[in-house]
């Protein structure tokens, strides 16, 4: 087997749909909280679709309970880990929703300006 890819000349990249929807200049759109999914956007929601979708693992290894309960694990858990985080962020906003917001906004932008200037 090989990279076809390679071949091509088309390199390897840790972007994820939303952010190539992004790129291509699609609106971010509402910002969603959606209970046992992290915070997105509604173009970032459509590109968690389109990349479970394309998840080989969903159709061969794990069948959505399992795979349902391993997001939930992996949220819970992302909680815990960064629990002083939380608490401190909770602690230092006045709105917390914003605060958030506004920081998941600022993130998503600087992944896609960095993936704009990767492929240039």
């Amino acid at each position: 087997m090989f990279d076809v890819a390679k071949v091509f000349g088309v390199e390897a990249s840790e972007a994820d749909t939303g952010q190539t929807l992004g790129r291509y200049g699609v609106r971010p759109g509402p910002y969603l909280v959606l209970p046992f999914l992290p915070p997105l956007t509604a173009r970032d929601g459509i590109g968690f679709v389109v990349d479970t979708a394309l998840n080989p693992f969903n159709y061969v290894i794990f069948p959505f309970a399992a795979l349902a309960g391993t997001a939930v694990g992996k949220r819970v858990d992302e909680r815990a880990l960064n629990l002083d985080l939380y608490e401190n962020v909770e602690e230092s906003t006045v709105d917390l929703y914003s605060a958030v917001r506004n920081g998941y906004l600022q993130q998503r932008q600087k992944m896609i300006d960095d993936l704009r200037l990767e492929i240039r």
